[in-house]
């Protein structure tokens, strides 16, 4: 099992973006020019082959993986017998390596292992492998200086440096890549640092390529001999927990002196460490060394990512979380374009929505200036006159008509019209309160008139019968009276 991690600053940027692929794997660094392009995919050095690893081996493994990487095209040729191999130390193996990899590609090779940056690196790995037993770019404060270590010095790889150094240090992007294997024996694992050299190079996709663009970024090339620029340092610890290597690099300061015994190995020193970088390549911008806060700042959010990206990677659950993140992100995106669309309505996100939802319905949407406004953080808030005016085409965020104002209307006219029309059930009769006291007056009006009777068909009522008795009674008084009226008296 292997783990790797890369510290680099630049990968927090853009913010957004930067979050989610660190979730979704380890932090990936922002390209800038001053690294070689990536490979197409991962060259694995397979723990089969970790032992022995004679350098027959090791020049197998490097060239095997140089053959699919298109920024190179020559073959590794370690200029060593085995023995001298063998002799050499982690912090000359480490050097050795990384400027053959460098110079190969006309990058300038680092300048030296220096024993500040080395002494760094190697008290970092066994603070690793005793106190945290994990990966981490930067550890808590207690645990660090409870482990006996100055809290100068705590907690990130540029204040691990910038104690060692001081103001002999310029700002430089980079500062620490870090590999663990669980193989702590070294019949097992004999070359943990040309394995971690390999690895963070040909075998560090999962990671964004970001151990990679740290091994062969360039430096500002100003202090020393052309061509040469940088301070190196290894760390090796092992045992039971496993093997942690450490790999710090400094740009030093234009006037630091070479030639003083903080310089353990000079490049120049090593077999074929008189080849530089064919004299073309070309050297990064420097940053004022007045940024060295922002350098701090910038490091300790990239760490940060990064240590809770291998937190996600070690339970497994970082496709879950980089799902949650992406949705959360897509949102944001989508309410910038809203927002957009409110500032410019003939831009490019009005254009996307007018598409989304018909021309109409964003023009109504837009001109409902509450909904939209009071969400808005480009727009001020709108006029009272407006807002009233808005008020009955607002509806959902404008796209409806809708609202309180909008609904007493039709309410009303409702009302209206059940009044025009009189009532009655669903409107299909004639109904209401008025008109059943005018029917009921105007049937009154027909019975008196005819008199009653029933249904109608005779003539009824006190009063038509009074006035029959009365013609009745005339009648007889004419007649004169008498039995059936055939007699007078």
């Amino acid at each position: 099992m292997r783990v790797f991690v890369n510290c680099s600053p630049a990968r927090v940027a853009p913010w957004l973006l930067a979050i989610a692929i660190a979730i979704a794997a380890d932090p990936v660094d922002a390209a800038s020019g001053d690294y070689p392009a990536d490979p197409s995919g991962d060259v694995e050095w397979p723990w089969s082959d970790w032992a022995p690893a004679k350098i027959e081996t090791i020049m197998e493994k490097f060239n095997a993986a140089r053959a699919q990487d298109p920024t190179i095209s020559v073959d590794l040729v370690i200029e060593y017998t085995q023995d001298e191999w063998d002799a050499l130390s982690d912090n000359q193996k480490g050097l050795y390596l990384s400027n053959k990899e460098r110079v190969d590609r006309g990058i300038a090779p680092y300048a030296a292992v220096a024993k500040q940056v080395s002494d760094v690196a190697q008290d970092y790995a066994t603070y690793l492998y005793e106190v945290e037993q994990t990966l981490t770019h930067r550890p808590s404060e207690a645990t660090w200086t409870g482990s006996g270590r100055d809290a100068s010095s705590c907690c990130s790889p540029s204040n691990r440096l910038a104690a060692a150094l001081g103001n002999e240090k310029e700002f430089f992007r980079f500062s620490e890549n870090l590999a663990w294997t669980s193989a702590g024996d070294p019949s097992r694992f004999p070359e943990p640092v040309a394995y971690s050299v390999y690895a963070w190079i040909y075998d560090d996709a999962g990671s964004g390529w970001g151990h990679r663009h740290f091994s062969l970024a360039e430096l500002n090339d100003n202090a020393g001999e052309a061509n040469v620029e940088g301070l190196l340092g290894f760390g090796v610890a092992r045992g039971a927990a496993g093997t942690y290597t450490v790999m710090n690099v400094a740009d030093e300061a234009a006037g630091w002196d070479h030639t003083s015994d903080s310089n353990l190995i000079l490049w120049s020193s090593m077999v074929g460490g008189n080849s530089g970088a064919n004299g073309d390549a070309p050297a990064s911008d420097p940053s004022p060394s007045t940024n060295e806060k922002i350098e701090e700042a910038f490091e300790d959010t990239g760490e940060a990512i990064e240590d809770s990206a291998n937190v996600v990677k070690e339970t497994g659950d970082g496709g879950l979380l980089a799902a949650v993140v992406i949705v959360f992100a897509t949102l944001l995106i989508g309410f910038a374009m809203w927002q957009h669309a409110l500032l410019d309505p003939e831009g490019c996100s009005a254009r996307v929505l007018k598409a989304a939802v018909g021309a109409e319905r964003f023009r109504a949407a837009h001109e409902a200036p509450r909904s939209w406004r009071r969400c808005s953080c480009l727009i001020p808030p709108a006029p009272a006159e407006e807002e009233e005016q808005a008020r009955k085409r607002r509806g959902f965020f404008g796209l409806f008509r809708g609202g309180k104002d909008a609904r007493e209307e039709d309410k009303r006219k409702e009302e209206e019209a059940k009044e025009a029309r009189g009532g009655g059930l669903f409107g299909l009769f004639r109904g209401g309160k008025d008109a059943r006291e005018e029917d009921k007056r105007k049937e009154e009006e027909a019975k008196e008139a005819r008199g009653g009777g029933l249904f109608g068909l005779f003539r009824g009522g006190k009063d038509a019968r009074e006035e029959d008795k009365r013609k009745e009674e005339e009648a007889k008084e004419a007649s004169g009276g008498g039995l059936f009226g055939r007699s007078r008296v």
